[in-house]
């Protein structure tokens, strides 16, 4: 089928070449990893825009008019 020539792998090209194939392929999993990461945290800290939040107790003007100081 294949048989692998081991005085050929001894070659400087050879390595060259199995050499960056391997970097290639551990950059793309790092890649892959990084935007599978960055699909699940994509609505953390986010908000929706169409629904703007009511407040749930309204501003009541009080019965004595008092004046505060800080």
């Amino acid at each position: 089928m294949f048989k692998l020539d081991l005085e050929k792998a001894e070659e400087p090209e050879i390595k060259s070449v199995i050499m960056g194939g391997v970097l290639s392929a551990l950059f793309a999993a790092f890649l892959v990893t990084l935007f599978i990461c960055g699909m699940k945290k994509k609505n953390k800290g986010t908000y929706t825009l169409e629904e703007p939040n009511q407040a749930s107790v309204t501003y009541q003007k009080p019965n004595k008019q008092e004046e505060f100081y800080a």
